[in-house]
């Protein structure tokens, strides 16, 4: 080798040396640069992490705690330490409590269940044993095969009293509104039957008698809807009640119909008609002679949207045709307009036949299923 071929191998292993020291160098200042963007990543999660105001709650796959924020120590009223190393059902009351070691076991085994990834409203337990409604969010992460769960909580317990009692309130107001509605119509009614029932008694013990029982029957009828709250009736129940104070004719009567539910106020207008219906039958009519018969049907055309009531009095005694309307056919036929309908109102010989058809839509409580 001559002295010109060493020396160029030389000046070529020194270059190299002088590369490796750059690259060495290069790596080191890159690797500090590194640590130093992970460390103030890390100084920023932490930051955002220390002052949310959302308790944050990491737990590993078996449900311990390991690691929370001051939030989470400020909304369930534990230390941080405290929290750290135990199972996460001590922020849960029962039922959930005994039941979360199974769920999450179902979900880590075969993905059974799931995962709130996004916020729904559930109870939580503070350390007092004061219970919160919390908006829960948990999102799932692993470190190399472990996995673990994030979980974002925001106590909406105020907000949740707010609105219970916003709806309180209002369902005050409606209680109030609709008290207020049924005193009025009531005195109305009642208005209207001292005045009716007046103009067509000749004296003044009938026109007592009268009023009364037509008074009581409008009582009863109410008491009825107050026990169902107001909702709805049975159509069949309401016949039978109206008929319950002469069960001596009850093999005397049937009812035919399917099972309806009327709405309150439909109820209270049929209640009226059939009282009026029973007290004629009772006075003059079918049921006042023990020959007599009382036949009661109902039907309903879910097509046509028509609710039909009969009511055919058969064998009593011979009935006479009216020279004018009673205060009890005024009656029928207004409650008959009330139910947004019409009745018809006829006396045979052979005896009382009404017939009322309104529609079913404005007066069923719910979509009956159909008639057979």
């Amino acid at each position: 080798m001559t002295a010109t071929g060493g020396f160029l191998i030389a000046v070529a292993l020194l270059g190299g040396l002088a590369l490796l020291a750059y690259a060495h160098v290069r790596a080191e200042r890159l690797r500090g640069q590194a640590n130093q963007q992970l460390a103030a990543a890390q100084a920023r999660l932490r930051a955002i992490v220390e002052t949310a105001t959302d308790a944050i709650l990491v737990i590993d796959e078996t449900g311990v705690i390991q690691s929370s924020n001051p939030a989470a120590a400020a909304m369930f009223g534990w230390a941080a330490d405290e929290l750290l190393g135990e199972n996460v059902t001590m922020l849960m009351p029962e039922p959930h409590r005994s039941a979360h070691a199974g769920y999450l076991a179902a979900y880590l085994a075969g993905g059974e269940g799931r995962i709130q990834r996004s916020g729904r409203e559930v109870e939580a337990l503070r350390k007092d044993g004061a219970l919160l409604t919390v908006d829960l969010a948990v999102a799932e992460w692993r470190d190399g095969e472990t996995r673990y769960f994030t979980g974002l909580l925001r106590d909406v317990t105020a907000r949740k009293l707010v609105e219970t009692q916003r709806q309180q309130a209002a369902q005050r107001e409606l209680v109030v509104r609709e008290l207020r509605h049924r005193i009025n119509n009531m005195f109305a009614v009642i208005g209207s039957l001292v005045q009716a029932t007046a103009r067509s008694q000749p004296d003044v013990a009938t026109y007592r008698d009268a009023l009364l029982a037509r008074v009581s029957a409008f009582g009863a009828a109410q008491v009825e809807l107050a026990r169902q709250g107001w909702t709805s009736r049975s159509l069949r129940e309401l016949v039978a009640f109206e008929l319950r104070p002469y069960g001596e004719a009850a093999d005397r009567i049937s009812l035919q119909g399917p099972d309806l539910e009327l709405n309150a106020a439909a109820a209270e207008n049929l209640s009226m008609i059939v009282h009026e219906l029973a007290t004629n039958a009772v006075k003059y009519g079918s049921l006042s002679d023990a020959r007599g018969r009382l036949d009661i049907r109902w039907s309903l055309a879910r097509a046509e949207d028509r609710l039909a009531f009969e009511w055919i009095e058969t064998g009593g005694p011979p009935v006479a045709p009216q020279r004018r309307k009673g205060f009890g056919s005024l009656v029928i036929e207004a409650g008959a307009r009330s139910l947004g309908g019409a009745a018809t109102l006829t006396f045979e010989p052979a005896g009382c036949r009404c017939r009322i058809t309104a529609p079913a839509a404005r007066n069923l409580a719910a979509d009956p299923q159909p008639a057979a």
